[in-house]
């Protein structure tokens, strides 16, 4: 295995959980062994995530968390990839494999993680994105190759001077992702306006090429917020959004996408905001788009946007979800933000004809909470879908897990 996590499971104070007095205090779950022979892990005490993805990394059916964050909120803690594998009565209290992405030369801000095939192998692997803060700024893309089990074989990096925007230790937007092209594999990276491509022989990134300004007829797309593939049969185009639309790329070299068909507008209009992918199909992505109090979803291919909003929306937008819950029809919508009470949390379930609208209650206000991760975290995909609420800081406050209880009124429940 590539890096591997702490050798032992300990309990809260630090100590080998194998005593028995020690035992019950662990925050691990009992019995759970990851692939590879790692061992659970708690989460550093005061770690703080930046990034969440969800993605299977192969061996089972489940789908598995990585957190991207630092081991606490000092200059020179690591930087790390936390990987949480999926499995039942999951608690997300540890991880079983830590990749470390840090720098031994300047402070790094880790800023984008993603999970997909980028070696053609149909394994999935792991891609991360850090920016270095020297003099010029340094952009890292690192490829960590998947076995298809669970485990990661090997690593490799690219570096390019620019930057994504933002402040050090805020840098979004950013993203990284890694598409199918007529002749094998690239992966793209970047944030706002300014991406780049590194193309992926065997299992080495090559050297990355700044991508030409993105057009819109005879202008010039600005303030990028996302990259995404929109899956095809040899090759694959994109999907970006920028803070007012949602174009679809078709990429003629690996320096120049080519706009198809025309721009969607959001509805909420021009807003700094977030785009977060949900739902994908062989051959469509659709995701959602937040600014302000109002939820923007985005389909491609071709480029399309509708609206929804609701009195029940937080006040201030942190994170959402597009997922389903309870079928496979259908969208479903998970909201976290922040509102005069404090963190709230919102579901709002689709319709036959997709649109949300029954709301799960009031919105409940939770202790904590930033990030969400959505998917099947239980090697049972017939089973519904559950959800996990994960607070930025690692502290005494767990991630909540929840699933929607189907029915004549469905009903959130806390996870056993």
């Amino acid at each position: 295995m590539l890096v591997a996590a702490a050798a032992t499971r300990h309990g809260d104070g630090g100590a080998d959980a194998s005593g028995d007095s020690d035992a019950a205090a662990s925050p691990c779950d009992p019995g759970w062994d990851p692939p590879g022979g790692a061992s659970p892990t708690p989460f550093p005490a005061g770690a703080v995530f930046r990034a969440v993805t969800v993605g299977s990394l192969g061996g089972d059916t489940s789908d598995d968390i990585l957190l991207l964050g630092q081991a606490g909120p000092n200059i020179a803690d690591t930087r790390a990839v936390y990987i949480a594998y999926g499995h039942p009565s999951m608690s997300l209290r540890c991880y079983d494999l830590a990749l470390d992405v840090g720098s031994t030369i300047a402070l790094t801000d880790v800023v984008a993680v993603a999970v997909a095939d980028a070696t053609g192998d149909d394994n999935p692997d792991v891609l991360v994105l850090t920016r270095e803060m020297r003099q010029p700024t340094v952009m890292v893309a690192r490829l960590f190759v998947g076995a298809g089990d669970g485990t990661l074989v090997s690593m490799s990096k690219t570096t390019v001077e620019g930057d994504v925007g933002g402040v050090p230790g805020d840098p979004d937007p950013t993203y990284i992702l890694a598409r199918r092209t007529a002749g094998g594999h690239e992966v793209v990276f970047g944030g706002l306006n300014d991406i780049w491509t590194s193309e992926v022989s065997g299992t080495t990134l090559a050297l990355p090429a700044r991508v030409d300004p993105l057009m819109d007829g005879g202008s010039t797309v600005q303030n990028i917020q996302d990259i995404r593939t929109i899956p095809g049969a040899s090759a694959e185009d994109l999907l970006v959004v920028t803070q007012d639309a949602a174009y679809q790329y078709q990429v003629t070299s690996p320096t120049t996408f080519m706009l198809q068909g025309t721009a969607a507008a959001l509805p909420s209009g021009a807003a700094p905001r977030f785009f977060r992918a949900g739902l994908t199909t062989a051959s469509s992505i659709e995701g959602v788009s937040g600014a302000g109090d109002r939820v923007d979803f985005v389909a491609a291919p071709p480029a399309s946007t509708s609206g929804f909003q609701s009195s029940s929306m937080p006040m201030m937008l942190g994170d959402m979800a597009l997922t389903r819950l309870v079928d496979g029809t259908g969208r479903d919508v998970v909201v976290l933000g922040h509102s005069t009470a404090g963190v709230e949390l919102t579901v709002f379930l689709a319709t036959e004809s997709g649109q949300p609208s029954d709301l799960i209650g009031p919105p409940s206000t939770i202790l904590a909470g930033e990030l969400l991760a959505a998917g099947h975290f239980d090697d049972n995909i017939s089973a519904p879908a559950s959800f996990y609420v994960v607070p930025g800081t690692v502290s005494t406050v767990a991630p909540s897990c929840f699933f929607v209880a189907s029915g004549p009124q469905p009903k959130l429940q806390a996870c056993l």
